[in-house]
């Protein structure tokens, strides 16, 4: 499965409006593999390259 959730209470997000976390699981034969990758909030500090 794949999800966009609320960093802090996992709930699914339908956009980005702010910090999310974007969790992964699959398997790749016997083996579960589970990983998860949190996205910042954006900062006006940031410049396009």
């Amino acid at each position: 499965y794949l999800a966009l959730v609320d960093p802090e209470t996992f709930s699914p997000l339908d956009a980005v409006n702010g910090s999310a976390l974007v969790a992964v699981a699959a398997r790749v034969g016997d083996v579960r593999l589970i990983d998860n990758l949190l996205l910042p909030t954006p900062t006006k500090d940031r410049r396009e390259p």
